[in-house]
């Protein structure tokens, strides 16, 4: 799991108020004092928090005079072991008015657990003399801040963490936060969203049960407070908790077998891992010396995968590997475990497939039954019986099962934990039995969809909708068709906002929130139902008609009733998927299909970003995909997909962006 060091200069200092932000007690973070060089913090206009601002910026804009060396210089916390959970609070509570950025912070003590540090009292947490910044310090640490964005806003007075403490700081945990609405509705909002599923995180209660310190004023914070760290702030945390609170919603589906039981008794087998977000650092298409490479269903084709990455010339030590799932199954049982040992041993990132998922779940089952009495034995002499049918001349393992099933009525206790639909003994389960702990290990960390919120891109198996079918585009209800309602600022500087609503687009459509949709989809009927055989429309054709009406969140949504003409105030967002074969490489304006039918002795494709395609997109130039996918630009080396199309190599990705296809034979 990736985490984050960030440094905290303000309100933000005082540990009770990071962890009333974030929500939990903050047992998994380290903190310790620390300073960042050549920046100053200013009070930031009727308001109770401070900014920081380059120190050069503060001469030219703010300060009639020059200032000490040790006022050029910002005195403040750094956090060790934030999570994305944790950075998205924390991003949504800093609001349009700041912008987070890497900065080089310099601890002045050792680190210490925040549980420990979240012990001392008020008093200790400003030193009366605090000493002087040595001379020489200690190495720097990579961390995030939250830099203020309009100087002009700004007092020149310098801010006072020893004066927000005495102040003001227990506004935030006090008896007396009772009364701050702001406060109340957040708590409230919280424990709510947490009561729909359970809690997946430590909760702390609120309000706090401490004391109010001494000779502290016993006055409502001002109602500017109410603007930024405020209940609107953390409405629309509503979209991003919802998704992650409510695991157990399910929305049924026709035709589908599923491999999950719910019968009572049944464990569940499908160890679901709904969402992972990819920082900018594991998806960095923007770094010319590194790339990313998105590769399509591989289905336990060894051999090709490694001619793929050869022709390449794949680096794991600066390019980051990207499947879109189903890296086993359907091909040949020892391609598989191959396949799955090379992505566990280099912990490749990927999301989950319908096959991947089959296999996880006869391993849970497996599991399950060997730690019931007398499971192993059953198991063991089942798997001799089959292999003496085999001999014997049986090849349909599943019209034996069924056999076998009948007649072995000592066992019927046994045949009747087998779920409904399961076939024993398949491909899927031959897998599961003979893969390692640490293969299962990684199989079962895969999640359903990958979110990118730095290239505005989704990563998924089979498809993602977005907005309901159901409904019409302009419904309120629909994402796209609302902007998330946070800054006071203009919203075009918000970076916040379209990752907002990105995660929306999870949390609000509900075919989204199905796991089989996620997993099997490629249609969806007039009926507005999604399916996987063919007929109905594409799923893809349906997202790319909703992006394209997005026209930015500073337009209003407009739509004309009888012309049909549709505006939404929503920026795009691409996907990047694979399952469906009989489409081959399907590359549309804001999706991209990625399986070219490898397992089919077709091709096997990949869609490499960054390095040297890290420039903005142009359209001056033609370029196609060659035999081996490693033409130089501009020649016009052209290959033929199996519908007969002439596909170019270099595809539009994102607004701006662009990426290059590379394929491999697979006959």
């Amino acid at each position: 799991m990736t985490t984050y060091s960030a440094f905290f200069y303000g309100t933000l200092m005082h540990p009770k108020v990071l962890r009333r932000v974030i929500g939990v007690e903050g047992k998994h973070l380290q903190i310790a004092p620390a300073v960042l060089l050549d920046y100053t913090r200013h009070k930031v206009k009727f308001a109770e928090y401070p900014g920081i601002i380059p120190y050069p910026t503060a001469r030219e804009k703010l300060l009639k005079q020059d200032i000490n060396q040790d006022d050029r210089c910002v005195r403040g916390s750094l956090v060790v072991g934030l999570t994305e959970r944790d950075i998205l609070f924390l991003d949504v509570f800093e609001g349009s008015e700041y912008q987070r950025q890497k900065v080089k912070a310099y601890p002045l003590e050792p680190l210490e657990d925040m549980e420990k540090y979240s012990t001392k009292g008020d008093g200790s947490l400003v030193p009366v003399h605090p000493p002087p910044i040595p001379e020489h310090l200690p190495l720097a640490v990579d961390a995030e801040t939250y830099l203020y964005l309009a100087p002009d806003d700004l007092e020149a007075e310098l801010w006072s963490f020893a004066e927000f403490v005495s102040q003001n700081a227990y506004k935030w945990y006090s008896p007396d936060s009772r009364a701050r609405e702001d406060i109340v509705e957040v708590d409230k909002l919280r424990q709510e969203l947490i009561a729909l599923q359970g809690t997946r995180a430590v909760v702390i209660p609120c309000p706090f049960n401490l004391d109010v310190p001494k000779g502290a004023r016993n006055e409502s914070i001002p109602s500017v407070m109410l603007t930024i760290r405020s209940v609107a702030s953390y409405t629309v945390l509503t979209i991003f908790l919802f998704f992650f609170l409510i695991s157990g919603l399910r929305h049924s589906v026709s035709e589908v077998v599923t491999f999950t039981s719910n019968r009572e008794g049944f464990p569940d087998f499908s160890k679901y891992v709904e969402l992972e977000t990819l920082s900018e650092e594991q998806f960095p298409i923007e770094d010319e010396q590194r790339r990313v490479i998105l590769v399509g269903d591989v289905h336990g084709m060894d051999t090709r995968l490694q001619a793929l990455l050869r022709r390449l010339s794949y680096d794991p030590s600066t390019d980051v590997l990207v499947n879109v799932g189903d890296i086993i199954a359907k091909g040949s049982h020892a391609g598989s475990m191959a396949v799955l040992d090379f992505m566990a041993s280099n912990n490749i990132t990927a999301v989950r497939g319908n096959h991947d998922q089959k296999v996880i779940e006869w391993r849970v089952w497996l599991n399950w039954v060997h730690s019931i009495s007398g499971g192993t034995r059953w198991l063991g002499s089942l798997r001799e019986k089959w292999i003496a049918a085999q001999k014997e001349g049986e090849d349909d393992v599943d019209e034996w099962v069924a056999k076998e099933m009948k007649k072995d009525r000592t066992n019927k206790k046994w045949w009747k934990r087998i779920p409904h639909g399961w076939k024993l003994f398949s491909d899927h389960y031959e897998i599961a039995a003979a893969m390692t702990d640490a293969q299962f290990q990684y199989l079962v960390s895969r999640p359903l969809r990958l979110h990118v919120p730095s290239a505005h891109t989704f990563i998924v198996h089979a498809g993602l909708l977005a907005s309901d079918p159901e409904r019409d585009p302009w419904d309120k209800r629909q994402p796209l068709a609302t902007v998330p309602k946070i800054p006071r600022q203009p919203s075009s500087r918000n970076p916040i906002l379209r990752r907002l609503q990105e995660l929306a687009i999870l949390s609000k459509v509900p075919q989204n929130l199905d796991p089989w949709v996620t997993l099997n989809m490629r249609s969806v009927t007039k009926q507005h139902k999604v399916i996987r055989k063919k007929g109905g429309t594409p799923w893809a054709k349906l997202y790319n008609e909703d992006m394209s009406l997005c026209t930015g969140f500073d337009n209003e949504l407009h739509a004309d009733g009888k012309s049909r003409k549709v505006e939404l105030p929503c920026r795009p967002a691409t996907v990047i998927y694979g399952h469906a074969a009989a489409r081959g490489l399907d590359v549309k304006r804001w999706t991209i299909g990625l399986d070219t039918g490898c397992v089919y002795k077709r091709r096997l494709t990949a869609l490499v970003l960054g390095g040297k395609y890290a420039s903005t997109y142009t359209d001056t130039n033609t370029y196609y995909i060659s035999e081996d996918g490693l033409e130089e630009d501009g020649q016009e080396d052209e290959v033929f997909d199996i519908d007969g199309k002439r596909v170019r190599s270099i595809v539009r990705f994102g607004e701006h962006g662009k990426g290059k296809l590379y394929s491999v034979s697979c006959s």
